[in-house]
């Protein structure tokens, strides 16, 4: 069994001696005891497809060693071919994750995760804004243009170089920001989270009666007379 990268071989799965148990559940099959057999992945699941059937040969020899004479009881039969292909990002995936010192965590959110297909980078970025993902990375050509579509997402990663992690730890942003489609509602945490406003205003006869009559009618809207009246008073104490 051949494969075109040390990583294909690891996604497929590999083989290894025959053990006991898997003797028994191949004893239908005529395994000869010593055969290498499927023990994980595609090699595993499609083991009697691609194994073939091991011939058997009987040889007459001499004191010596010397072959005398060869009987075949049974022509080896060729295993099948599977032909697989594996995207190179895939591929690039699963190296990385086996790098990790917690892949085993790792593996269990790839396997939660999706590839969704879109027919085009509006419909891309009309999928995104529903979503409203915590984190979002655009690493196409034309990111700038993007950006500008984005309406709902916790923080944004623009171009190839802007990993998640720069944006947890040091380009300024930070990563308690918003899941769950929450980003549709709320920002994250930044500095202004942490400063605490007391606003002021102070009002001059032209600004009352530049704005007055507009509190007025919106207290009126609310029925509450008492605000409306407030104005009022101060806009007839200018005439």
């Amino acid at each position: 069994r051949e494969y075109g990268t040390e990583y294909a071989a690891h996604l497929l799965g590999y083989t290894g001696l025959m053990t006991q148990e898997e003797y028994e559940r191949y004893s239908l099959l005529n395994y000869a005891t010593n055969a290498y057999v499927g023990k994980d992945g595609v090699e595993y699941a499609f083991e009697e497809y691609l194994h073939g059937q091991d011939g058997e040969v009987i040889e007459t020899r001499n004191p010596s060693g010397t072959v005398l004479s060869t009987v075949y009881l049974k022509e080896p039969v060729p295993g099948n071919h599977v032909y697989l292909t594996i995207d190179s990002v895939l591929q690039e995936v699963e190296r990385q994750l086996r790098q990790l010192s917690r892949k085993e965590i790792a593996q269990r959110s790839l396997e939660n995760s999706r590839i969704i297909l879109v027919n085009d980078m509006k419909e891309a970025m009309d999928l995104s804004n529903a979503y409203a993902p915590e984190h979002l990375v655009i690493q196409t050509e034309d990111y700038e243009e993007l950006a500008g579509c984005v309406v709902n997402a916790g923080s944004v990663f623009l171009g190839r170089y802007a990993c998640e992690s720069a944006g947890d730890y040091a380009s300024g942003t930070n990563h308690t920001l918003p899941t769950h489609g929450y980003a549709t509602t709320y920002n994250g945490v930044n500095l202004d989270s942490y400063c605490r406003k007391v606003t002021f205003q102070h009002l001059t006869p032209e600004g009352v009666r530049a704005i007055g009559r507009a509190v007025e009618l919106m207290a009126e809207a609310e029925q509450l007379d008492a605000h409306k009246n407030a104005m009022t008073v101060r806009i007839n104490s200018l005439k």
